[in-house]
């Protein structure tokens, strides 16, 4: 079983991680850890960085919210009157700028 555990700071190496056994050299997470004795930390960690996960999750999110305002592009036919195209003109602008409003909440969380 895979464990995932999410902390605010990852530690320097196993030896300084609040769950290393250091009477066993194990890893209290997952007991079949493969320690490297050379690079004194275990092949996969079970810890992941808050920070990445809740970038990873954001940029998840705000792809979602792009893919669906694509498809709310509003076009005008042929015959379309002045109104209509001020209508679809606004509506549109209000999408780019939705657009741009996610382009600015991912930055603050790529920081």
């Amino acid at each position: 079983m895979n464990q995932e555990i999410y902390v605010k700071e990852m530690p320097k190496s196993c030896v300084c991680c609040k769950f290393f056994a250091q009477h066993r050299r194990q890893c209290e997470i997952n007991l079949g850890f493969e320690w490297n004795e050379e690079k004194q930390k275990y092949n996969d960690c079970p810890l992941i960085d808050i920070k990445t996960h809740d970038r990873e999750l954001v940029k998840e999110v705000c792809e979602k919210i792009r893919e669906y305002l694509r498809t709310q592009v509003i076009y005008c036919g042929g015959k379309a009157t002045e109104l209509d195209i001020m209508i679809a003109s606004a509506g549109n602008q209000v999408l780019e700028d939705i657009k741009q409003f996610l382009d600015q909440i991912q930055k603050e969380y790529e920081k």
